[in-house]
C-alpha cells in the first residue's frame, strides 16, 4: 500500500502506546509495523507495512523529522524516539503553505521535503534530495563530460554529442507549471530519471536510486523510487508547483531567479 491510500491527514489522533526502544534502519517487528501506520496515517509513504524498518521507512521518517519536528537536513537522525513516536500518534495535519483548488505540488528546500496537496489535504508527503549546495548555501558548480541528445526543451537532437560541460546545480524557488511527463526511465544527459515531471525547463521531480538525507542532484528534485512508481498518478500536466528556497517566497522570485543554470561548456582544460 502507498500514501495514496492513506486517510487524510485530518483523521482523529490514534491513543498511544509505549515505545520500547527507539527504532532506526535495522529495526524489526510490531513496532515498526505500528509507525509504518501512522506515517501512512498522515500521509508519508514508509513503504510497504511489513515490519522492516528499511530505506524506505528512514526516508519517510526525516520527511517526518522535517515537517513535524522542523528539523533541517542536517539535524535528522532518521531514528523514532519516544518524542517523534508520541508526535505521530497525536493529531497532526499538514497544512499548505498556499490554499488552492485541485492538485499542486509544494516543496520545501530547507526540509528536503516535497507535498502533494489535492484540495489541500496532503494526499502525500516524501523526503526529495535537490540540487546539491556548498556549505555557504550555494549550488555546487560541476564538471562532466556527457552525451547530448535533447535540446533544454527536450527535444531529441539529430544527431548525439558528446562534449564536456559545467554547471551549478541549481534548484530555483518560485511558481511553476507541469509542462511535461515522461513514463518510465529517461537516461538524460546528466544521468537516469525515472518517471520524470517537468516543471522548470530540464528540471524534473523524478525517481532516483539514490536520495540522500542532504541536497545531493544536479539540480533535479529526486524522490525515492517507490513513491516515483505512482507519483504520475498523483499529478497532471497544468498543475502548479510551489518551490521554498531559504531567501524568498516562490511569488517574489524573479524571472531571473527561477531560471535553472544551463550547461556551458567547459572552459577548464
Amino acid at each position: 500500500a502507498s500514501a495514496t491510500t492513506a486517510p487524510p491527514a485530518t483523521t482523529s489522533a490514534v491513543p498511544t502506546t509505549q515505545l520500547g526502544a527507539p527504532l532506526a534502519l535495522g529495526s524489526s517487528g510490531d513496532e515498526v509495523v505500528a509507525l509504518q501506520r501512522q506515517l501512512r496515517r498522515l500521509g508519508f509513504d514508509p513503504g510497504p507495512g511489513d515490519g522492516e524498518f528499511g530505506r524506505s521507512t528512514e526516508q519517510a521518517v526525516w520527511a517526518a523529522e522535517a515537517l513535524i519536528l522542523g528539523r533541517t537536513p542536517v539535524e535528522k537522525t532518521g531514528t523514532v524516539d519516544v518524542a517523534l513516536w508520541q508526535r505521530l500518534h497525536e493529531e497532526v495535519t499538514i497544512q499548505p503553505r498556499r490554499t488552492m483548488p485541485g492538485t499542486h505540488v509544494e516543496i520545501y528546500l530547507d526540509l528536503q521535503v516535497a507535498v502533494v496537496f489535492t484540495d489541500d489535504v496532503a494526499v502525500l508527503v516524501t523526503h526529495i534530495s535537490s540540487g546539491q549546495l556548498n556549505p555557504d548555501g550555494m549550488p555546487v558548480t560541476f564538471c562532466e563530460e556527457i552525451t547530448i541528445d535533447t535540446d533544454e526543451l527536450g527535444n531529441p537532437m539529430p544527431e548525439p554529442e558528446v562534449r564536456g560541460v559545467c554547471s551549478e546545480s541549481k534548484t530555483p524557488g518560485g511558481v511553476f507549471e507541469v509542462h511535461r511527463r515522461y513514463e518510465g526511465e529517461r537516461i538524460g544527459p546528466l544521468g537516469s530519471m525515472s518517471n520524470p515531471i517537468y516543471f522548470n525547463y530540464g528540471i524534473a521531480i523524478h525517481g532516483a536510486q539514490n536520495v540522500p538525507v542532504l541536497p545531493a542532484s544536479h539540480g533535479g528534485v529526486r524522490v525515492p523510487m517507490h513513491v516515483a512508481e505512482y507519483l504520475p498518478t498523483l499529478i497532471e500536466l497544468g498543475d502548479t508547483v510551489l518551490v521554498w528556497d531559504s531567501h524568498k517566497e516562490p511569488e517574489e522570485q524573479t524571472k531571473e531567479d527561477m531560471l535553472p543554470s544551463f550547461l556551458s561548456p567547459d572552459t577548464t582544460e
